[in-house]
């Protein structure tokens, strides 16, 4: 029950920011916790807020809004618990499991509450555009890129950089 109040909370504040894709979430696969639900309701948020995502891309040299949805989910695990300081949180195996239902509706919330509160005191400029690896490879330029996504200042950082990158280049396409 208290599974479908929370939920029903989530539902209202992700309609109000113009969630539109409810023909893709069912009941069930909420209720029963499933990953791509949560990972959809992740990126949505990651979005809507994109002034507030560039921060924490900016911030944080790991941090990266992938296409995959466990990586979606293990990236906002370890965002809240070091920017937002959440403790309650479950791991990166937990979120792929079709589990722990309520803990991912209240890591939505947490993350919204994190975002907004980023807005507020961000006087970063507006990104415009998909903020994935996907729509920073779309970009047309390394200038539209520079202002969102800064190459780290770390030779640390660019090493998982460029490690990433030839990860992601060896994955095999069909």
């Amino acid at each position: 029950m208290e599974i479908a109040s929370n939920f029903c909370l989530l539902h209202a504040k992700l309609s109000k920011l113009g969630f539109s894709d409810w023909a893709s979430v069912n009941e069930g696969d909420v209720m029963t916790g499933s990953p791509h639900t949560f990972a959809v309701f992740l990126r949505f948020l990651y979005r809507r807020f994109p002034a507030a995502t560039a921060t924490l891309l900016r911030r944080y040299d790991w941090f990266l809004v992938e296409a995959d949805d466990a990586k979606v989910g293990a990236s906002t695990l370890r965002l809240l618990s070091t920017a937002a300081h959440e403790t309650n949180l479950i791991s990166a195996a937990q979120f792929g499991q079709c589990k722990y239902a309520m803990i991912k509706i209240n890591m939505c919330h947490s993350l919204l509450r994190l975002l907004r509160s980023l807005r507020a005191t961000s006087s970063a400029p507006v990104a415009t555009g998909c903020l994935t690896y996907q729509g920073l490879k779309a970009a047309a330029t390394r200038e539209e890129i520079a202002p969102y996504c800064s190459p780290s200042r770390t030779p640390n950082g660019r090493l998982r950089i460029n490690e990433r990158r030839s990860e992601l280049n060896s994955v095999s396409r069909s």
